[in-house]
């Protein structure tokens, strides 16, 4: 007797977007993510596949936030000895200058309330690995082909090993695009 309607977040797009490089030639890929450092995250999913992907192909990973996990996810790293491939930067004003430096964003979190950080790696038109959970899904698709299962480390390094071909990154980026309409301003007043 009821029905329901979802009415998406009207995503207003930032004027500080810094042109995205082109998809780089060399074989060195930049995964990185804007997090806070808490356990909520699950960076230790994300450093360990990125060992495991950076054991196999050269490779860099941006971590950028802060919190109280820091220094055990730093000694993490120096444990899995990726340390030398891994750089850390505080929070930062500008998230779309930090984003201009990957070449694949990576959300690893094991729940998000919406998830707003996927919606401006869209607008840095960054390809996304993300975990398959909460609202994560609801942001980038439920047929969106780089969800990986949450804290599944060998998943996420399937994801990564596909997002290190440019075709895939290409791929990945135009499907992005398009999904990034769905949370335009307009669309959501139109709804309500």
């Amino acid at each position: 007797s009821k029905k329901h309607w979802v009415v998406e977040y009207g995503f207003n797009p930032s004027a500080n977007i810094h042109e995205r490089k082109d998809i780089p030639k060399s074989s060195v890929i930049t995964f990185g993510t804007v997090s806070r450092l808490v356990p909520q995250k699950d960076l230790t999913t994300l450093l360990t596949g990125f060992g495991k992907f950076t054991s196999k192909k050269p490779s860099n990973l941006l971590i950028v936030g802060k919190g109280p996990e820091k220094i055990n996810l730093q000694t993490f790293s120096k444990h899995l000895n990726i340390d030398q491939h891994v750089s850390w930067l505080d929070q930062t004003t500008n998230v779309y200058e930090t984003m201009s430096q990957m070449d694949v964003f990576c959300l690893t979190s094991k729940y998000e309330g919406f998830g707003l950080v996927l919606l401006e790696a869209m607008q840095s038109e960054l390809p996304i690995i993300a975990a398959n959970n909460s609202a994560i899904s609801e942001v980038l698709g439920d047929s969106y082909p780089y969800l990986f299962t949450t804290s599944d480390t060998d998943d996420l390094f399937a994801k990564m090993e596909l997002l290190a071909s440019e075709r895939h990154r290409k791929d990945a980026i135009a499907y992005l695009q398009e999904r990034l309409k769905k949370f335009s301003p307009f669309v959501m007043a139109t709804k309500i």
